[in-house]
C-alpha cells in the first residue's frame, strides 16, 4: 500500500499498519517536504484525538508539552468604540477522559510518530517524494491494479500497489491525478495567521477565545512554551474584505480565482499587524523585541467536499482513496486542530 501525505493523517495510518506487521516491503508512506513541519500549520489537539494517541502509545509527550486551553474569552465592542471583556468561562469540552483541548506544534507531533515509527520500519517515511501520476490498470495485474509513479529527489519511480491513499491535504495531488473534483465554493473573506512571542498589555492573552471589535474579529489561540522559555500565541486576524489600491480605492477586479488570488497576494505581514493593532484598541499588541515572527500565513475561507471519496475498480473496490483535507475543506479560522480526521484513519484500519 503507498500512503501519500502532507499532514500526520498518513502518518498515523503508517504507524498502524506498520504495527499490523506491513513492512517496507509492502508499505510506502512518502511525504512532499524535505523534513518535519519546523513551524506553523495545524496547531491543536481536540480530547477524542488524544484518547485515539493514548491508546496508540503516543500521547505522553503530548501532554507533558503540550498548552491546556483551560478558559475561553469573548470581547466585544464597547460604547466608546474600543473592546471590553464580555465573558469568562470554563473550557470544558464535554464528559470525557481528556477534557480540555491542548495546542502543541505540528513538528512536535511529527517526531513522536516518527520515533514510534522507527520501533516499526527501517525506512520510515520517504521525504522529498511527490505522486506525479496515478492510474488503474486490471488488465495486466488484477491483484495490484494501482499504477503510482512517484518522484523522490527528482529520480521518478513507478511501482505497483493494492491501495493508494491519499491524505496530501487541501491541494490534493492524488485527488487531482484521480481526477475527482471539489465541489463548493470560497467567498471573498480572508483570514491573516500568526505564530509569534507577544509582547502586549492586553488582559486575557493566554486564554482561549474571541475578540470582536467594530474593525473585525481576532481567535486568540494560547501556544505551548519554545526552548528559549518564550510562551508562543498564534492569531487568527479577520482581514478587511477589500485592500485598497495605491491610489486609496477599493480594488474592484471581480470575484473569480484570479481576482481572489490577487486580494490574498496583497496581504503583507504588516497589514496584518495593522489590523491587529486596530482590533485590540486601546491595548497595544506586538511581537516581542529581538524575537522574530515564528510563521504566518492567509487563509481564503471555503467550503468543499470531494464528489467522492475513491477511484474504483471494475468490482467497486475502491483503490485510490481520499481521506482528510484532501477529500474536504471547511473554514479555516477557526481552531485549527490536529485532528479529527485521525479518527477517520484509525476507523479506516480497522476495516
Amino acid at each position: 500500500m503507498v500512503a501519500v501525505t502532507e499532514m500526520k493523517t498518513g502518518y498515523i495510518l503508517n504507524i498502524l499498519l506498520a504495527r499490523h506487521g506491513l513492512t517496507d516491503q509492502s508499505l510506502l508512506c512518502i511525504d512532499l517536504k524535505p523534513t518535519r513541519v519546523m513551524c506553523g500549520q495545524a496547531d491543536g489537539l481536540q480530547p477524542r484525538t488524544l484518547e485515539v494517541l493514548k491508546t496508540m502509545g503516543l500521547a505522553d509527550p503530548i501532554l507533558q508539552d503540550g498548552c491546556y486551553l483551560w478558559e475561553m474569552m469573548v470581547w466585544k465592542p464597547s460604547q466608546d468604540g474600543t473592546i471590553e471583556r464580555f465573558s469568562v468561562i470554563d473550557n470544558k469540552v464535554g464528559p470525557a477522559r481528556y477534557q480540555r483541548a491542548i495546542t502543541i506544534s505540528q513538528g512536535i507531533i511529527e517526531q513522536v510518530f516518527d520515533d514510534d515509527l522507527a520501533h516499526y520500519s527501517q525506512r520510515g517515511v520517504r521525504r522529498n517524494s511527490r505522486l506525479v501520476s496515478v492510474s488503474l490498470d486490471e488488465d495486466s495485474d488484477p491483484d495490484f491494479p494501482v499504477i503510482a509513479t512517484i518522484e523522490t529527489d527528482g529520480v521518478p519511480q513507478t511501482v505497483r500497489t493494492k491501495f493508494l491513499v491519499g491524505t496530501d491535504g487541501a491541494h490534493s495531488t492524488v485527488r487531482k491525478c484521480a481526477g475527482i473534483q471539489l465541489n463548493g465554493e470560497s467567498i471573498d473573506d480572508f483570514w491573516g495567521v500568526i505564530d509569534f512571542v507577544v509582547d502586549t498589555d492586553f488582559p486575557d492573552i493566554r486564554r482561549f477565545g474571541r475578540v470582536h471589535s467594530r474593525k473585525g474579529t481576532i481567535m486568540v489561540i494560547p501556544r505551548e512554551q519554545t526552548v528559549d522559555g518564550d510562551y508562543l500565541t498564534r492569531l487568527y486576524v479577520q482581514m478587511p474584505q477589500q485592500e485598497e489600491s495605491e491610489d486609496g480605492n477599493p480594488h474592484t477586479e471581480g470575484n473569480g480565482i484570479e481576482p481572489r488570488r490577487s486580494r490574498k497576494s496583497q496581504i503583507t505581514l504588516e497589514k496584518i499587524f495593522q489590523q491587529v493593532s486596530e482590533i485590540f484598541e486601546p491595548y497595544y499588541i506586538r511581537p516581542k523585541a529581538g524575537v522574530d515572527i515564528n510563521w504566518w500565513t492567509v487563509y481564503q475561507i471555503g467550503q468543499r467536499i470531494a464528489e467522492r471519496f475513491a477511484m474504483k475498480d471494475s468490482k467497486g473496490l475502491g483503490r485510490v482513496i481520499l481521506a482528510g483535507d484532501c477529500m474536504l475543506s471547511f473554514i479555516s479560522f477557526g481552531l485549527k486542530m490536529l485532528w479529527y480526521v485521525n479518527l477517520e484513519i484509525a476507523n479506516f484500519e480497522i476495516w
